[in-house]
């Protein structure tokens, strides 16, 4: 046979061997040009293939969409990037490998911590550029660095081989520079599919959610969005090695439920309980509750950091932002920590909590399922499942929060769960009942496993909820608007096994039984049972917390903050602030028309139906005006202390 039927064999001619090299250079540059998006697409197929194959026909054809348009952005890049000469090429190649490193690798980082990739749902949330590339992710995070690394490796590798092996004709040489604006233009203004159902590259969800951000911050002033409800990154200080010194041997659970009124469930032990929450009731029958439990904060972000910190929702941006949290504290002590909720953390920024908190373990509403809802996350029962089967991998000691969801209007349901009905004779509508229904039900199987467990005995648990639910007591519903007893007043009670409290301890809870107490008396007295509250290291933050430990005599006397948003969750202009001590409470709107605080004696008028003079409430006005700078519709908004 013929040589030329053999074109490897040595007898091909020079022209041969030219053509085949040429041909195959020619093979090798299309490989490297489309090779960015094929990266993308095929670490995407690793990560949720499954997913992917499931999409419905339009979420396919969506996600076809936007790996065209990768190709064609990253195709274009690295086509003038692989130009012989010229500084535009160079240029292009810095250009490329920054972009490619920071999708590529902030994408692999954020979907290895939150199970979804970073979009404008988060990036939205930045009050600056400085923050959006790398998604304000922790930059003392190693998996980071190990992702960015890598991509920046490859990056300079398809670089280097574009340079070898796509050698672009002298069309393509002329037109290819000219083609980059409008490319990355174009790639800016490609819309995705980028919450519950991202059917989209995630090169396309990243930089839609930059652009989104950029326009928002160089609006005119005119046309300059309002500060959006969002928190902001926390500048999470590395703490000290604590000496903790609890006097029994204890691990704490703290179980965080979501918009559950005081009425909506049985605090206190009751065999004739009929409430919606009444599966609790006969788990824990022993347990110690707190009848006048109260939270400082109607919206969850400000309420979840004061249950956290133990700080004034009315503290400054610095200290709301730089203020150690309970795992913080617990993780300095020696403790394991965990936190998993049922939250869709993804959206408002509320991921900023706990994204920096030196945790063992932790789950979000998308780390349990990708497509959680945005308001309502996942239902209770997965975040109970998800705990159970996660709770015996921490080491004892162990400090965890589990945070519940369901709740949350919409309010989830289940048909099957939904016992209660329109028109019965509640004031509470059928469907918050049968929310708090279900999610009872997920907290008592909680609850019953962690007694079944081997560390169940040494294990003490602590019940709350971040805010109650309103239902027209102050002529509206839901919550984060008003400061009414509906909203603040919530369930609360602590369950202890026997010996895993002192005598002095039990005694100073059960006298608290019907004392008024707040949020910021409960973290106090979360860092207390982790025998942490008196240690050196904690004193240069005492200061800052408003609360005292329950588990000791001395119980908070001062006048206590009241609002709906602060520095830290800025939530809107139509918020309410106010001020309680004792029976007292003044609050008041932004909307109300009348000047100066509502003021109420919940002594004697405790569903607020008693509109008093603000001389009968001392000197609280004058506490609030100094404080917040007026009444809402004369204040700014916030407290006056920014910084």
């Amino acid at each position: 046979m013929s040589n030329a039927a053999h074109p490897n064999k040595p007898g091909l001619s020079v022209t041969q061997r030219r053509r085949r090299s040429r041909r195959i250079r020619r093979l090798v540059g299309v490989g490297l040009l489309v090779s960015p998006s094929l990266a993308i697409v095929a670490a995407d197929l690793v990560r949720r293939a499954d997913r992917l194959v499931a999409l419905e026909r339009t979420y396919r054809l969506a996600y076809a969409g936007t790996f065209l348009v990768s190709l064609v952005f990253w195709g274009i890049l690295v086509a003038a990037a692989s130009r012989r000469r010229g500084r535009l090429r160079q240029v292009v190649a810095g250009l490329f490998a920054v972009l490619f490193a920071l999708t590529f690798g902030v994408q692999a980082a954020f979907y290895r911590f939150y199970n979804i990739y970073l979009s404008v749902d988060s990036q939205l949330a930045f009050r600056s550029f400085a923050d959006a590339p790398h998604g304000a992710l922790d930059l003392r995070w190693p998996w980071f660095w190990v992702y960015f690394v890598a991509s920046a490796g490859l990056a300079l590798a398809i670089l280097r081989g574009g340079r070898r092996f796509a050698r672009p004709g002298r069309l393509s040489r002329r037109i290819t520079p000219l083609l980059v604006l409008p490319a990355l233009v174009g790639m800016a203004l490609v819309p995705s599919s980028y919450r519950r159902i991202q059917a989209s590259t995630f090169d396309v969800i990243y930089f839609d959610g930059l652009q989104q951000l950029g326009k928002l911050l160089t609006a005119p002033p005119s046309k300059k969005h309002q500060p959006g409800p969002f928190l902001q990154p926390r500048r999470v200080a590395t703490l000290p090695r604590i000496a903790s010194r609890p006097p029994r041997p204890r691990n704490v659970l703290l179980i965080l439920e979501e918009s559950i009124r005081h009425d909506a469930v049985c605090v206190a032990f009751d065999p004739k309980c009929s409430a919606p929450g009444k599966h609790t009731n006969v788990v824990v029958p022993e347990r110690l509750p707190l009848l006048q439990m109260h939270a400082v904060a109607t919206s969850t972000a400000v309420s979840q950091g004061v249950l956290f910190s133990g700080t004034s929702p009315a503290a400054s941006e610095d200290t709301i932002h730089g203020a150690p949290y309970v795992f913080s504290f617990a993780h300095a002590a020696g403790y394991t920590t965990a936190y998993w909720t049922g939250q869709n953390v993804i959206t408002w920024g509320t991921r900023f909590f706990t994204q920096d908190e030196p945790l063992t373990s932790r789950a979000y509403a998308t780390t349990i399922d990708s497509t959680a809802n945005t308001d309502l996350g996942v239902s209770d029962r997965d975040t109970t499942r998800w705990a159970i089967a996660h709770l015996g991998e921490l080491r004892e000691p162990f400090f965890g929060v589990v945070h519940y969801s369901s709740a949350h209007r919409p309010y989830l349901t289940e048909r099957a769960l939904s016992p209660y009905r329109d028109g019965d004779g509640s004031k509470l509508s059928a469907r918050y009942r049968n929310a708090v229904n279900l999610s009872d039900l997920a907290v008592a199987e909680l609850l019953r496993a962690v007694r079944q467990a081997p560390f169940g005995e040494r294990t003490v648990v602590v019940y709350t909820s971040d805010h109650g639910e309103c239902f027209f007591e102050n002529g509206y519903t839901g919550h984060g608007l008003g400061l009414g007893e509906a909203e603040l007043r919530v369930p609360a009670w602590i369950d202890a096994p026997k010996g895993t409290l002192t005598d002095d301890e039990e005694q100073s809870l059960r006298g608290a039984r019907d004392s008024l107490a707040w949020h910021p008396d409960l973290a106090a007295t979360l860092l207390d049972l982790l025998g942490v509250w008196d240690a050196p290291e904690v004193a240069p933050y005492r200061g800052a917390m408003i609360g005292r430990p329950l588990t000791r005599p001395e119980h908070t006397t001062d006048a206590v903050p009241l609002t709906t948003c602060n520095w830290g969750f800025r939530y809107h202009e139509h918020g309410s602030w106010g001020m309680m001590r004792g029976a007292k409470k003044i609050w008041a709107r932004h909307e109300d028309k009348q000047p100066g605080f509502r003021c109420y004696d919940l002594a004697s008028d405790p569903e607020e139906k008693t509109l008093l003079p603000e001389s009968d409430c001392g000197d609280l006005p004058e506490l609030a005006r100094g404080l917040f700078g007026g009444t809402p519709r004369e204040a700014p908004g916030y407290p006056t202390s920014k910084r």
